[in-house]
């Protein structure tokens, strides 16, 4: 090979020269290219799960503000039974408590149904949304169903106080 090498002219020489200094330069700018290309993409995969992580933590924080909401409401609503007992299923208080669940309701697109069962399994209101996007709308006592067959409501009636 260097005996090959040797029997070239001068310009063949320089052409090479030239030539492989050439390719090197091309392979060592497409590298870089590649290089800063690569820091591109995981840059703009970054960002994007930055702002699906931002995305998912507002979405979480206000389903779980939905939730304490509803704990409030339904804490409330037990508190009222227990202080007013009887009384608390008829008259105003019963009309205030249907319209705090409709309202409630219609502020939490994610909700289609919320009811209050009594402790015997009975719906005492429920309001729904029949589809999404659809009004809230309250439940005529008529419809209202007795839930005691359920295994939600036999687990919850199972659970301790407190």
């Amino acid at each position: 090979m260097a005996k090959l090498f040797q029997s070239l002219s001068t310009r063949v020489k320089v052409f090479l020269a030239v030539f492989l200094f050439g390719l090197a330069i091309s392979f060592a700018s497409s590298f870089t290219n590649y290089i800063v290309r690569v820091n591109q993409a995981q840059a703009n995969v970054n960002e994007v799960i930055t702002s699906k992580l931002a995305q998912s933590e507002g979405m979480l924080k206000k389903e779980i503000g939905d939730l304490k909401n509803t704990l409030s409401l339904t804490a409330r609503f037990i508190s009222e039974k227990n202080n007013q007992g009887a009384n608390l299923l008829s008259g105003e208080v019963m009309k205030q408590y249907q319209k705090e669940m409709i309202i409630f309701a219609e502020m939490l697109q994610s909700i289609t149904q919320f009811r209050y069962i009594d402790e015997n399994g009975q719906e005492i209101i429920r309001v729904e949304r029949p589809n999404k996007g659809d009004t809230v709308e309250l439940v005529s006592e008529d419809r209202l169903q007795n839930k005691a067959h359920l295994y939600y409501f036999k687990e919850t009636m199972a659970l301790d106080e407190g």
